[in-house]
């Protein structure tokens, strides 16, 4: 049992500590398929990729602090099933989801203390598209891999083997998981991202000069009025999805090509992605949210600095993002061109990508200094609760997917959003790709526009229609 149990890792404790004081930290990642499903090739494709897949067991055990498996996983208990017919869209979109879905799924709390429910569960929309929806102790990463695994299963799955018609008719006892049978099949538990690094956040090297200069926000609506102060309460969020057709993205992507060798860069689309969304917000909004400079977290996966030798051997399913900080003044973002701003926060990102830092904020930097005591932790982020918060900017980036699956079973379209307070700023901006196209969930507060441009007579969806259209024409036309 012990290659199946540890402590959490630094990057776990965080979301940890947040879950216990009642904030949110839940996201999703979906994934349409080419064709329909049916429950004999979801349960014995998911049964394989959780066995070769141990932290997709796990669930958190308060009394002791450890990750542990679950004694059992029902297939009932973390697959359902819904028929979902979106409204009329005036956009072209594959994808079952739409922005009323996404509210509904943005709400979705676990548990994290339940021995039979491990940290995710699935919902299967109209038979053809998977949604995870995870706690945060798993990243979007994870997500992506977890979705390709599964994929290669559906290929991999031979239907001479099993009896189609049984599993069809009962799926009430089918278990997933039985840690007392399993056990000996279970592939051990990778370590830690800080384990396999070997990285002491506390030793590094001007450590102190890098961690947050404060804690990330923590804020919620309460009476859908829009709160500058930390809040654990109830929100409402507004989203808004913009879709990228192949022939849009494929034109960003030559694009950001010919931009990087007339400036002999390397330059990264989420660079230029990022500055024509903040081109995007009202100036007003900017003046008033950032009267001096704008704070920017950008999250790195710090998978890319293992070895290839143990990501060969591991699929490192698990929390292994480091947050980093750097800024731009406001008076230089507002009367600078396009293009000097994206070489300005090009040149950050790339610095970034090259440094296999754990970066963490004051939460994380204390919690370490209390010799991680769970408890001290959570007492951090609630002593966060009614005061002002700081504003951040955040760009989430999933990447270019391209699919690789030999088979008859593909996916033909990804979408992806995480929920708001999660990653402490009012707005975040969530994308991902595939061949087929480039996806992005806008997600604000509800009632912040309002907030912040007192004299406004907008309607605060016109707002974020015209953010959305603005972001999308202004990209396509650069």
């Amino acid at each position: 049992m012990e290659t199946f149990t540890r402590h959490p890792g630094v990057c776990e404790q965080f979301f940890i500590a947040r879950k216990k004081a009642n904030l949110y930290t839940n996201f999703f990642i979906s994934a349409k398929l080419n064709q329909d499903l049916n429950i004999s090739i979801l349960f014995h494709s998911l049964r394989k990729v959780l066995l070769n897949n141990s932290f997709l067991v796990l669930y958190y055990s308060s009394l002791d602090n450890q990750l542990k498996p679950c004694n059992k996983v029902y297939f009932n208990d973390v697959v359902s099933f819904q028929i979902y017919n979106q409204p009329q869209s005036s956009y072209p979109i594959s994808s079952s989801i739409d922005e009323n879905l996404l509210s509904s799924l943005d709400n979705y709390k676990f548990q994290l203390d339940n021995s039979s429910k491990p940290l995710w569960k699935i919902i299967i929309l109209n038979n053809n598209e998977i949604v995870i929806l995870c706690e945060h102790l798993i990243d979007g990463f994870s997500c992506v891999l977890f979705h390709n695994l599964l994929i290669n299963e559906f290929n991999n799955y031979n239907y001479n083997e099993t009896n189609t018609s049984e599993i069809n008719n009962n799926t009430n006892d089918l278990l997933l998981f039985d840690s007392f049978n399993d056990l000996k099949s279970l592939k051990p538990l990778p370590p830690t991202i800080d384990g396999f690094l070997n990285l002491d956040p506390i030793s590094l090297p001007n450590a102190q000069n890098n961690f947050l200069s404060s804690p990330l926000p923590l804020f919620s609506k309460s009476n859908q009025i829009y709160s500058s102060y930390f809040c654990h309460h109830n929100y409402n969020s507004i989203f808004k999805i913009v879709k990228f057709k192949k022939s849009e993205t494929e034109k960003l992507l030559k694009l950001k090509k010919h931009f990087s060798s007339n400036k002999n860069t390397n330059l990264r689309l989420i660079s230029i992605i990022q500055i024509f969304f903040l081109k995007s917000l009202p100036t007003n909004y900017i003046k008033s949210v950032y009267p001096k400079q704008i704070e920017f977290l950008i999250a790195v996966d710090l998978r890319r600095f293992v070895d290839n030798e143990t990501m060969e051997n591991q699929n490192l399913i698990g929390s292994f993002p480091s947050v980093h900080k750097f800024i731009i003044q406001t008076d230089q973002f507002l009367n600078s061109t396009h293009e000097f701003l994206i070489l300005k926060i090009n040149q950050e990102i790339n610095s970034i990508l090259t440094r296999p830092l754990l970066l963490f904020s004051n939460y994380q930097k204390n919690y370490i200094n209390s010799n991680g005591n769970i408890q001290i932790y959570k007492n951090l982020l609630l002593s966060q609760i009614n005061l002002k918060k700081r504003e951040v900017n955040r760009l989430s980036n999933l990447g270019y997917n391209t699919q690789s699956h030999e088979g008859n079973w593909k996916i033909i379209e990804f979408m992806f959003n995480q929920n708001i307070s999660d990653i402490g700023s009012s707005m975040v901006l969530n994308q991902i790709s595939t061949e087929n196209g480039m996806n992005f969930v806008l997600g604000f507060v509800k009632g912040i526009f309002v907030e912040y441009d007192k004299n406004t007579t907008q309607n605060e969806d016109d707002i974020i229609n015209t953010i959305a259209s603005k972001f999308k024409k202004s990209l396509l036309k650069f």
